[in-house]
Order: C-alpha cells, then sequence, then structure tokens
C-alpha cells in the first residue's frame, strides 16, 4: 500500500466514527423489507418524540399535493401518503440534525469549520432533492419513487460535510484552490487526501446501513454518464445528476463546486426524459426549497429572497470567473515579456561563451527580472569552488570561502529550489557584496556534479511558471557552457596529444629512415672503402710517373676518391647513435668553436656577431659544437656578402638553453620549410652543396635530447634556432646588461 492509499484510509476509518443515525431512522431502514409491518407501532415510534414528528408532518404537509391541514398526525400521514413517504421524511430529517450536530461540536471544540458554508451547502441540497423529486413524479416511466428521489437528493453529496466535519483545514484548502482554478472539488481532494468526498460519502452510507441506491447514488453522481453500470440503479443516478446540474445552473444553494456544469438538457435527451417538463421543475424550485428549508429548520426565508440570494451567488460566480481571466490575462502578458525577456538573454549570448562570460549573462538578465543589483554566484564542480560578485555592472571572480559555499548549498542539497540563508551566511554575503545585512535568498540553477547558484535580494520566496520558466533557460545556458568548456578543454588536449602523437611518429619515421640509411651506408662504406682506397692509391703512383695535365688529371681523380670516401663517411656517421658525455662547459666557448667548425664548412669567413646571456651550460660541448656548427656554415652560404647574428639564453621557467642562428640572406622558399632537415636536399646549385649539413644538425641536437628549427624572417632571412633542455646540475647567470 503506498501512502497516498494510507492516507485515504485513515480518513475513511475517522468517517467510521461519526455518531451512528438514531434508534427511529435505523430501525424504519430495518422494517423496509419487512411485509408484515405494523404501521400502528411505526406511528408510535415516530409520534414518541414530539420534535421530531412535527418536523416529520411539516416534511408531509405539502402545498402542492392539495392535503393542506388534513395531515394532523403521523398516523394519517402513513395512511395518506404512504410509509415510504414517511420514511424518506423522517430519514431526512435523522440526517440533517445528526450531521448539523456534529458540524457544531467541530465548530466549537476547534474554533473553526473553514470557509464552509453549512447553510448555503444545505439549500443547494434541498434544492437538488426537489428538483429530483419532481423530475421522477414528471417522468413516472423512470419507476422511481418521489419520495426516494428526494433522499437520493438530499444525501447526494452529504460525503462534503462528512469530510469537513473530519477534516476541516484540508477540505477549506481544497475549496480555495478548486475556486481558483475553476474546477470541481473532487479533483482537487484527491489531489490533496488521496480520495474525495464521494468516496466518504458511499463509506459513511455503508456505516449507516442505508439502501444501496443511495449509497450507489452518493458515490457514482460525480461520474459521466458514459461511466455509469447499467443496472437498477443507473435511472436514480442520472435523475439525482440532472437536478444537481439544475441547481447549479439555477444557483440555488452552494454547490462546492466551480466548474462547468454538465449539459443536463443533453443528459437529459440522451436518457429519454423531457427537457421541457425538467424546466418545468425549475420554475418551481425556489418555492419548493423555501418550503422544504422552513420544515426542516435550516432557514424561514421566502421564495422572493432565495431567488434574490441565488442572483448573489450567480453574481459571485461572475465575479470569481472575471478575476480568473484577469490573472489569466496577467500570466499571459507576464509570459509575453518573459518570451522577450528570454530572447534578449540569448541574444546577449552572441556566440557559445565559457562559464565567467555566460554567468555575467545571467547576472545581468536576472538583475532585470528580479530587479535587484547586488548578486554573488557560486560554481561548483567536483568539488573546486569559483565565486563571483556582482554589483551594480562590475564583476570580480573570486575564490569561494568554503563557509559561504556550504551555507549557500546545504539548504537547497535538501530539494528545495528556493531556500532562505541562514542570517550569519546573508551577513557574510552582505559584507562580500558591500551591501547592508538583508536576508538574502538562493536559488540553484544546475544539478547533477556542478552547481550554479544564484544568490540575491531581488529573488522571490516562490517562483511561478513564469519565473520557472526562465530559471530553466538560465539553467540551461549554464550547462551548455560548462559542457562548451569540458568540451574545449576536451579539445586542447586531443590537439595536444595529436600534435605529441605526429612528433613522435615523425621522430620514428626519421629513426627508422636513419637505421635504414646506416645499414646502407655501413655496408657502402665496407664494400666502396677498399676500391676508392685502391683508387686513391693508383692513382697518385700514376701522378707521380706523369707530368703536366696527365698529371692533373691523376691529382683530380685522388682528390674525387676522398670526396666520395667522405661522403660515405658522413653517411655513416648521420645514421649511427652519437656517443654523449654531459660535462659542464662554458657557453661561450662551445659558441667560439661552432663558428671555427662552420667556417671550416664553409670556406667563408664572413661577419659573424656573437652575444651570450648564459655562463655555463650542461651538454655535450663538441656535440652541440658541431650542430651549430652545421647552422652556422649554412647561414655562411645563404649570401654573397654573409651576415650572421648568434645568440645564446636560457628561456622557460625550467631554464632550458636556447641557441639562435639568424642569417639575412633569400630567406625559405615553402619547399625549403617543408624538406630543409632531409638528408641531400639543397636548393644551391648543383656541385655546391650535399644536404648533408642540417641533417647531421638535427641528428646531432636530437641525441643531445633538444629540438631544432627553421623560422623565416619578415623583414628577410632564416633564424635557426636550438632548444636543450637543462641538467641537473647546470648553472644559469644570465650577465648584466
Amino acid at each position: 500500500m503506498d501512502a497516498r492509499s494510507g492516507q485515504a484510509e485513515l480518513i475513511l476509518a475517522r468517517l467510521d466514527t461519526l455518531p451512528a443515525l438514531p434508534v427511529i431512522a435505523s430501525r424504519l431502514l430495518e422494517m423496509s423489507g419487512d411485509e408484515r409491518i405494523d404501521l400502528k407501532e411505526i406511528s408510535s415510534m415516530i409520534e414518541a418524540d414530539p420534535a421530531l414528528s412535527a418536523r416529520v408532518l411539516a416534511m408531509c404537509r405539502r402545498a402542492e399535493l392539495g392535503l393542506g391541514e388534513r395531515i394532523t398526525t403521523v398516523r394519517r400521514a402513513v395512511v395518506m401518503l404512504g410509509l415510504d413517504a414517511v420514511r424518506s421524511a423522517v430519514l431526512s430529517v435523522c440526517v440533517f440534525d445528526l450531521m448539523n450536530k456534529e458540524a457544531k461540536r467541530v465548530s466549537t471544540d476547534t474554533g473553526t469549520l473553514g470557509s464552509f458554508d453549512i447553510s448555503g451547502y444545505w439549500k443547494h441540497a434541498i434544492g437538488v432533492a426537489c428538483a429530483c423529486e419532481r423530475i421522477a413524479r414528471e417522468h413516472s416511466t423512470l419507476r422511481i419513487r418521489p419520495d426516494e428521489a428526494f433522499v437520493a437528493g438530499l444525501l447526494h453529496d452529504f460525503g462534503r460535510l462528512a469530510l469537513t466535519v473530519a477534516l476541516p483545514k484540508a477540505m477549506a484548502r481544497a475549496q480555495e484552490l478548486a475556486a481558483a482554478r475553476g474546477m470541481d472539488s473532487a479533483e482537487v481532494e484527491r489531489e490533496l487526501m488521496g480520495l474525495d468526498h464521494s468516496l466518504a460519502g458511499k463509506r459513511l452510507a455503508e456505516h449507516w446501513g442505508l439502501p444501496e441506491s443511495i449509497s450507489q447514488v452518493i458515490w457514482l453522481h460525480v461520474h459521466e454518464p458514459e461511466a455509469l453500470p447499467e443496472d437498477d440503479n443507473r435511472g436514480l443516478i442520472m435523475v439525482v445528476r440532472l437536478g444537481r446540474a439544475l441547481c447549479r445552473e439555477l444557483y440555488v444553494g452552494a454547490s462546492g463546486d466551480f466548474g462547468e456544469p454538465p449539459d443536463w438538457r443533453r443528459e437529459a435527451n440522451d436518457f429519454k426524459l423531457i427537457p421541457t417538463r425538467i424546466e418545468k421543475a425549475g420554475k418551481r424550485l425556489h418555492a419548493d426549497v423555501s418550503e422544504r428549508c422552513k420544515a426542516l429548520g435550516v432557514c424561514d426565508q421566502q421564495p422572493p429572497t432565495m431567488m434574490l440570494e441565488s442572483i448573489a451567488r450567480a453574481n459571485q460566480s461572475l465575479g470569481r470567473l472575471v478575476a480568473r481571466l484577469d490573472r489569466r490575462q496577467a500570466r499571459d502578458e507576464r509570459a509575453s515579456e518573459a518570451l522577450i525577456a528570454i530572447a534578449r538573454f540569448h541574444a546577449s549570448l552572441r556566440e557559445q561563451g565559457d562559464l565567467e562570460s555566460t554567468t555575467k549573462a545571467i547576472v545581468e538578465h536576472a538583475g532585470i527580472w528580479f530587479g535587484s543589483e547586488s548578486w554573488l554566484v557560486i560554481a561548483r564542480e567536483d568539488g573546486a569552488s569559483r565565486a563571483i560578485a556582482f554589483e551594480r555592472g562590475i564583476d570580480l571572480w573570486l575564490d569561494a570561502d568554503d563557509n559561504i559555499v556550504e551555507g549557500v548549498l546545504s539548504p537547497l542539497r535538501e530539494g528545495k529550489r528556493l531556500a532562505d540563508l541562514s542570517l550569519k551566511t546573508s551577513d557574510t554575503i552582505c559584507k562580500l557584496l558591500g551591501r547592508e545585512g538583508r536576508l538574502m535568498r538562493a536559488m540553484r540553477l544546475c544539478g547533477g556534479g556542478t552547481w550554479l547558484v544564484l544568490v540575491g535580494e531581488g529573488l522571490p520566496r516562490d517562483l511561478d511558471g513564469v519565473d520557472e520558466t526562465i530559471a530553466a533557460v538560465w539553467a540551461s545556458a549554464a550547462s551548455s557552457a560548462q559542457r562548451f568548456e569540458r568540451v574545449r578543454a576536451m579539445s586542447e588536449g586531443l590537439a595536444a596529444a595529436n600534435s605529441r602523437v605526429a612528433s613522435l611518429q615523425a621522430a620514428r619515421s626519421r629513426e627508422e629512415s636513419m637505421r635504414r640509411l646506416g645499414e646502407t651506408t655501413a655496408g657502402a662504406a665496407h664494400e666502396m672503402n677498399n676500391p676508392l682506397t685502391r683508387i686513391s692509391g693508383q692513382a697518385q703512383r700514376l701522378a707521380m710517373r706523369l707530368e703536366g695535365e696527365n698529371q692533373e688529371l691523376c691529382e683530380d681523380v685522388v682528390e674525387a676518391a676522398h670526396e666520395l670516401s667522405e661522403l660515405v663517411t658522413s653517411l655513416h656517421m648521420l645514421a649511427e647513435d652519437p656517443q654523449v658525455r654531459l660535462t659542464a662547459h662554458e657557453v661561450r666557448g662551445i659558441l667560439g668553436r661552432a663558428v671555427e667548425i662552420g667556417r671550416a664548412t664553409s670556406g667563408i669567413d664572413g661577419d659573424i656577431d656573437v652575444s651570450c646571456a648564459v655562463l655555463s651550460f650542461e651538454t655535450d660541448g663538441e656535440l652541440l659544437a658541431r650542430a651549430l656548427g652545421e647552422l652556422i656554415a649554412n647561414a655562411l652560404q645563404s649570401h654573397e656578402s654573409p651576415r650572421v647574428e648568434i645568440h645564446a639564453e636560457t628561456s622557460g621557467l625550467d631554464g632550458r638553453l636556447k641557441v639562435i642562428v639568424r642569417d639575412h640572406g633569400r630567406g625559405l622558399s615553402p619547399k625549403a620549410r617543408r624538406h630543409a632537415f632531409d638528408p641531400f636536399f639543397s636548393e644551391r646549385d648543383a656541385g655546391r652543396g650535399r644536404g648533408l649539413g642540417l641533417s647531421r644538425a638535427r641528428r646531432l641536437v636530437d641525441a643531445l635530447g633538444g629540438k631544432t628549427g627553421l623560422l623565416a624572417i619578415e623583414q628577410g632571412g632564416t633564424e635557426a634556432w636550438v632548444e636543450l633542455p637543462a641538467q641537473a646540475s647546470a648553472k644559469k647567470l644570465r650577465e648584466s646588461a
């Protein structure tokens, strides 16, 4: 059993504690099926209670019956009207007295029955009873006794009074909501209590032992005709539905329902009844109600007064309808304003931004919507907190104090959308915003692992539907901004990873190329060096025997053999892994050695300017000098009148060494940018360069764990750079300017 079912059972059990029907009513109900009824005994039982007897006789004396004062005793009423009519009158009086007594008791004990109009309730119940009685009399084909129809109409809604007696505050709230929403109360009662007054009335009817037909009317009269069972009680239920709809249309008494009443004309036609006869009953309704109300002791109003009261109730209903329309119009206008505000908010975002810029747009929009200039926003994700304070358009990101964060988030963790903060937290936030101490409220915009909380003075205690819509738009924008930040961080990380993968793949490709080149050059060196040595030796011996031009030709052969041998040696050195020996070196000395190698390799002196901002560095000085020498040689060969600038410095937080070799030559072509470090690549004329210098430089720098590259200078020329990581024992000192 769920909670709502359990609540309904408790309420029904509470109804069972209501007093039972008086003995006379119970006795009459028990005798209804006994054919051996002693009419004298029944009359004596009723006349034993003079007050009951007088009111029963008043109920039986009806002007339209033409009996007038002829009904002077209960026994005469039984003889002239029949036992069923008298029994119905007794039951009506007993139920009326019992429920009124309970209502007065509860009102005395609790001081209130809420806003329940008990007089209006009985007028409506009597009106329905009178209408049902006339409908039954006008439609004899239904075979429903008028007195039975009267009792059914009188008791059809007494579950409403019973629930009000049992739960006055809950029923008052249900009536208030039904009036505000313009709907019948049964649906609201089910929403609040898990059951409605029709079910409560059925339970009480069974507790009192009322006839099954009356119990079925009480339970099923609120249902549409299509949902009613096809049994002997269907006709009585339909008569009560028609009588109730007629009374609601004429505003007889207080029905307790505020929705559109059923179309009794359509239902009458569907049920094969004659609408004009029902309308005829409506014309006499106020007079009938006045007569019966006086007989039961509800009131002593004349028919004109009754009609004026119905007109007043109709005006009240019209006033409620106008008020609902006004509220609906106000909501529509506010919703229209919200749509415009949301459009402006999205326009202010322009394009997807980070959480900070989106939060600022949210706060600016919230300031306009709620009318506050001071806000604090707390963003919390994965345990980290950020806070941003806004004061008249000025924003400043702050580290969120843990006490502030917990003071704001704690009440919201209970699932409340809006929460009043504690005075301590409110005062702390006010001081942060530079405001006087006031009670602040918080609105949670995002959930899950991320919180975005808006704290400010202008937030209402409760959000209406429009406020919740706008808050949902803010929450969506904030969530999108958070997702954007995550995606951007992932994209940047992926790009960096791709770059590392590309670098590793390029390095692996170079290593593989160098390995294959090493295998090739090793075999070439072995296979070619001996023949080259023999060619060189024989050419030298031949040159010693010859003179003149023939001797010069032999010397050219010797020189070509030496060059080919040096080429094989260079390729072998390019392919093998150099042996690295790390020691501390004066950087200026390494640069000097590199200049010597560069000039010797290129055969060009040139104008070389050296500047050094590093005193010493731990590295393999010879390998670094050879690598820089290749770069210097390449720079000297870039121009007919070469001018080269060399600069060494430390860079980055880890103190890595960076050496820059800058020339003022013709610069780099697009092809050179792609292939400058490839073996045998050169843009100089054939025979003027083998294209191995930059390849050897990169090979040496890679062995030292560094990087090297070329950069075109906009003013003309090329900048070659080498960057080496610092070693644990390296000393890094900058020279004074």
